[in-house]
C-alpha cells in the first residue's frame, strides 16, 4: 500500500492528485471546514495511526482566511496543534494567504490595491441589495463576517501565528492559488527523494572550498558516529555547487540538523583536545577500539586541517584585496586584512551564511572613492553575486532572525533569486521562502526599536522575480 499524503483545507486538484501518485503516493483530503472540534481531533488520530504505521509520507495544511479564522478560535487551536504535533513525525507544510500573516483580512481595491475597509463593504453590500445581485451579496456578506471576525478577535490570530512558528514548520505564504501549486510539486518531489534541504554556494565566495570540506566530514561524522541514514550529494553548476541534503528520517527538519551541528563541533573539538574520551565515545557505538583510535586520529587531522585551510583562506583574500586596493592604500599603512571570529567548525557556517563572524580591516585609505573601494571589498568577500542596500539588509535579518542552516538556505535562497539563469520555479519557491521568512522575523522582532520592513523588503523580492536587479 502506497505511503499517504494528508491535505487538510480542501486545496487539491487533478494535477496535484496526479503528481502525488506518479511519486508512488496516495493523497488523503481531510476536511475541517464546518467540522466541530471533535472532528479535528479524529483527524489528528488518523495521523498518529498513520504515522505509527509507517505510512504517513507528509502533510498539507491549507488555512485559507475563513479556516484560519476558525483555527484560532480557543475551542478549535488545541486540537489543530494536536493535528501539527501528529503531522511533524513526517513532512508537513502550511500555506497561509500572505494578506492574512499582514493583518489583512479584507479584499483588495482592484485599482489602488489597497485593503477595502468596513465602511466600504458594508456600502458595496447595500449597493449588491440594490440591484438584486445575489451571488454579490453572499460574496460581500461573508467578506464582512470575515473582517469582523478578524477585528473583534485580533489577538487570537496574532497567537495562533505566532504558535505556527514556534511549531517550527514550514509556514508558507502564498498571494495566488498556483504559488501552492509550484511549491507543493517540490514538497512532493522532496519527500519522494528524502530531500529536506537544497543550498546554492557561488564558487567564488570566502570559504566556500572549506564549507564543502566541512559538509564532507559532517555527512561521515553522522554517518559513523550517528548511525544516520544521512547524505550529502552535489552538483556543479557554472556559477557554484548546490548541496543536496537526504535523510532516510521522515521527520528531519533544519532545527535537528542545527543541533546536530552543535554535537559535530563539540565531537571535532575533543577528537583534538580529548582524544581518549572521544575513543570512548566511538567505543560506545559499537566500534572496536582500534577503529575508534583511527577515527579519532582522522577526526583531529580534519579538525587542524579545517581550521589551517581557514586561516590561509583569509591570507590569500587579504592578499588580493592589499593588491586590488593598492593605489588607494596610503604608503604608512601596513593593514589591510579580513579576520574571522573563530568559533570552531561551526564558525565556517556562520561565516558562510551570513558573513556575520568576518570583518574586513583595510587601515588608512586616502579618500579617493569609497563607493568603489566597497565594491572590491564586497567582491573579494562575496564573490560574484553583488548586493545592493537591500540584499544588506536581508543578510542583517539573516544574522539576526535565523540560526545555522536557516541563515544558509536564506542566503542561498537570496542568491538564486538573484540569478535569472535558475529555473523559474526554484526562483519562486526560493522567494515564497524568504517572503515567509520576513514575517516570521517581523514575530520575533516584536516591539523593539529594530522594526523589520517587511512590506519594502517583500517588494524587493517581488522586482528580483521579475528580474530586476
Amino acid at each position: 500500500m502506497p505511503k499517504t499524503i494528508v491535505i487538510f483545507g480542501g486545496f487539491t486538484h487533478e494535477g496535484i492528485t496526479a503528481s502525488a501518485q506518479a511519486l508512488g503516493y496516495r493523497i488523503f483530503p481531510a476536511t475541517l471546514d464546518r467540522r466541530t472540534p471533535a472532528t479535528w481531533l479524529k483527524h489528528a488520530k488518523r495521523l498518529e495511526s498513520l504515522a505509527d504505521a509507517g505510512d504517513l509520507a507528509g502533510t498539507v495544511l491549507y488555512l485559507h482566511s475563513t479556516l484560519l479564522l476558525v483555527a484560532s478560535q480557543p475551542k478549535y487551536r488545541t486540537q489543530l496543534l494536536e493535528i501539527l504535533q501528529q503531522a511533524q513525525r513526517a513532512k508537513v507544510i502550511a500555506f497561509i494567504f500572505q494578506d492574512n500573516l499582514d493583518g489583512i483580512f479584507s479584499s483588495r481595491d482592484l485599482e489602488t490595491r489597497e485593503p477595502t475597509s468596513l465602511s466600504d463593504l458594508e456600502a458595496e453590500l447595500s449597493q449588491a441589495q440594490a440591484d438584486g445581485a445575489t451571488f454579490r451579496i453572499d460574496k460581500l456578506e461573508n467578506a464582512i463576517r470575515r473582517l469582523k471576525d478578524y477585528q473583534a478577535r485580533k489577538g487570537d490570530v496574532e497567537d495562533l501565528i505566532q504558535a505556527l512558528y514556534d511549531t517550527g514548520i514550514q509556514v508558507a505564504p502564498f498571494y495566488v492559488r498556483a504559488d501552492t501549486t509550484i511549491r507543493l510539486q517540490e514538497f512532493f518531489h522532496d519527500i519522494e527523494q528524502g530531500v529536506f534541504l537544497r543550498l546554492f554556494v557561488p564558487s567564488d565566495r570566502l570559504q566556500a572550498d572549506q564549507l564543502r570540506s566541512l559538509l564532507e566530514v559532517l555527512e561521515r561524522y553522522l554517518q559513523q558516529v550517528e548511525g544516520r541514514d544521512f547524505s550529502i550529494d552535489s552538483s556543479k553548476s557554472e556559477r557554484g555547487v548546490v548541496y543536496v541534503f537526504r535523510s532516510g528520517a521522515t521527520s528531519e527538519s533544519l532545527q535537528t540538523l542545527n543541533d546536530a551541528f552543535a554535537r559535530f563541533d563539540s565531537f571535532m573539538k575533543i577528537c583534538g583536545d580529548q582524544p581518549e574520551q572521544a575513543i570512548e565515545l566511538l567505543k560506545s557505538r559499537g566500534l572496536r577500539e582500534d577503529e575508534s583510535g583511527f577515527a579519532v586520529q582522522r577526526y583531529a587531522r580534519d579538525y587542524k586541517r579545517l581550521l589551517l585551510d581557514t586561516c590561509n583562506e583569509f591570507e590569500r583574500k587579504s592578499l588580493m584585496l592589499r593588491q586590488r586596493l593598492e593605489a588607494d592604500i596610503t604608503e604608512t599603512d601596513s593593514g589591510v586584512s579580513i579576520s574571522w571570529v573563530r568559533e570552531g567548525v561551526t564558525g565556517l557556517l556562520t561565516a558562510s551564511a551570513t558573513g556575520a563572524n568576518v570583518s574586513v580591516n583595510i587601515g588608512n585609505l586616502s579618500v579617493v572613492n569609497a563607493h568603489n573601494i566597497s565594491t572590491v571589498v564586497d567582491s573579494v568577500v562575496n564573490g560574484s553575486i553583488a548586493y545592493n542596500d537591500n540584499d544588506k539588509l536581508l543578510l542583517t535579518l539573516f544574522q539576526r532572525y535565523a540560526d545555522g542552516l536557516e541563515a544558509l538556505q536564506c542566503r542561498s535562497d537570496l542568491d538564486q533569486l538573484k540569478d535569472d539563469s535558475v529555473s523559474e520555479p526554484t526562483r519562486q519557491n526560493a522567494r515564497q521562502r524568504l517572503v515567509g521568512f520576513l514575517r516570521k522575523a517581523a514575530k520575533k522582532a516584536g516591539e523593539v526599536a529594530e522594526t523589520v520592513a517587511v512590506d519594502v523588503l517583500t517588494k524587493y523580492l517581488d522586482s528580483l522575480l521579475k528580474g530586476a536587479l
